[in-house]
């Protein structure tokens, strides 16, 4: 949970800071400036991928609810679920909350500004996964996972705009970073692919608009198990559909 503080501060100081160049901002496209909060289903897939052959592995996919919250250069989302996997003897409960903030680099003078743009996305990403089978959170460490994940990255972006009122606007990022386990302590490694694409009307009721919405997350957490102890490692790898509608406001 600390890198995921690290992670807030970290997105507020970025988003205080004046830009460092004339073509590295947060400036948002004339269409979408606004903040959209937006509800969602997320299909999550989440299992264990290390080398260990483990009786019964920590395994959750299924549906949950999510909320997302974003700004010009911010997203949050946050999403809670429950799955009961065939095969499994118990359910497994899952949070997850995400932050992912950056600024745009335009290497490309003519596609800065207009109806058509092209930028580099360079920004931060943490995240905060709990996931825990609760009948057994005591006394068996593989069927408990919470893990928080601090990461950087730069991608492609880009957005059209189609009249005064339309938007298609899509962004793609691969990261890197630290991954701290909250239970067992010290530091390893994860990456990620966090991709966002949406539709936006503008003005459907006065200065409110509508925002539609998919999201893909890929991750890999490359956890080992400190010397002293003789527990397999904790490798997990998931997965994240996300289809949302939100509200411009």
């Amino acid at each position: 949970m600390r890198f995921f503080m690290a992670g807030l501060l970290a997105a507020g100081l970025l988003l205080l800071a004046p830009p460092a160049h004339a073509q590295f901002g947060l400036e948002e496209d004339r269409v979408g400036a606004q903040p959209v909060a937006a509800l969602g289903a997320s299909w999550v897939s989440f299992r264990y991928s290390g080398a260990a052959d483990l009786e019964e592995p920590l395994f959750f996919e299924g549906l949950a609810p999510s909320i997302t919250v974003s700004v010009p250069g911010l997203t949050l989302v946050a999403l809670r679920g429950r799955s009961s996997p065939a095969g499994q003897t118990t359910s497994t409960d899952l949070t997850d909350l995400q932050l992912t903030v950056w600024g745009r680099w335009h290497p490309f003078e003519a596609l800065r500004e207009g109806a058509t743009r092209l930028y580099v996305p360079i920004g931060l990403h943490t995240n905060y996964r709990d996931a825990t089978a609760p009948q057994e959170r005591e006394g068996l460490p593989t069927r408990t996972f919470e893990v928080t994940t601090l990461a950087l990255g730069a991608g492609v972006g880009g957005a059209q705009q189609f009249g005064e009122a339309w938007l298609v606007r899509a962004r793609a990022q691969p990261f890197i970073g630290l991954a701290q386990r909250s239970f067992l302590g010290g530091a390893d490694a994860a990456w990620l692919l966090d991709v966002d694409a949406d539709i936006v009307r503008a003005n459907v009721l006065g200065a409110w608009g509508l925002a539609l919405g998919y999201g893909l997350r890929w991750q890999h957490w490359r956890l080992g198990t400190p010397s002293f102890q003789e527990s397999p490692d904790l490798h997990h790898t998931g997965t994240q559909h996300t289809v949302r509608l939100g509200l411009l406001f």
